[in-house]
């Protein structure tokens, strides 16, 4: 397959994403249906933590038979051992990034009032609307994008590696299992955004899709 068709499959894999975010501008949501949103959201998000450690275990789990004699071949505990170390080491740098990504964006200051007659407005006030932060709701929709971004990232290795191996097939067949449970993560993205009174801008949906879409077609 040419490279122009590989980029194709992995674009329509990873823009799927797009196909969910416009809920997230829709206004008069009942809570019945910002509740589902919100559930929609925690299921896919505990659906990418089992899936990950998933295939984070595998090579893991097939030391420890080659160590314990299960599986064919020999393995060493030491590199047992150092495939375990590496799993907690990911691990521990992803959730700690996260963690201080949350502490380095800078929190909404209260406006001072103003020292003037009615009417007038201050500089502080205006120093204080600009240096303005994004909303809880945003910055964890941004996280979960991020998130997401780095396990489709994975996905794009994949359909990658089948189309430049010659596997057309497979190939096609991970671009519409990954395009189809794709389209289901931006209801995760803008999930909580949905008890937010002002709707998000299409820019912001669009670089959330970038976000989450765009490292599928890298």
């Amino acid at each position: 397959m040419s490279t122009g068709g590989i980029l194709g499959l992995g674009a329509i894999a990873g823009f799927t994403i797009f196909i969910g975010l416009p809920v997230g501008r829709m206004q008069r949501l009942s809570s019945a249906v910002r509740t589902l949103l919100n559930a929609v959201a925690i299921g896919i998000l505990v659906f990418l933590i089992f899936d990950v450690l998933e295939h984070a275990l595998e090579p893991i789990n097939g030391r420890l038979d080659q160590v314990t004699g299960h599986a064919a071949g020999h393995e060493s505990w030491a590199g047992f051992l150092g495939f375990a170390g590496l799993l907690a080491l990911g691990l521990g740098v992803g959730l700690l990034s996260l963690v201080y990504y949350d502490r380095l964006l800078p929190r909404r200051r209260p406006t001072p009032p103003a020292s003037v007659g009615p009417g007038a407005a201050s500089v502080t006030e205006f120093s204080s609307e600009q240096r303005s932060s994004w909303s809880p709701a945003k910055r964890l929709a941004l996280m979960i994008a991020v998130g997401i971004g780095l396990h489709n990232f994975a996905e794009g290795l994949a359909i990658g590696q089948s189309a430049a191996a010659g596997e057309i097939s497979l190939a096609v067949l991970l671009v519409i299992g990954f395009g189809l449970h794709n389209a289901t993560e931006g209801f995760g993205i803008v999930g909580p955004l949905a008890a937010e009174a002002d709707r998000p801008s299409w820019r912001l949906l669009g670089l959330f899709g970038l976000i989450g879409g765009g490292p599928t077609f890298i």
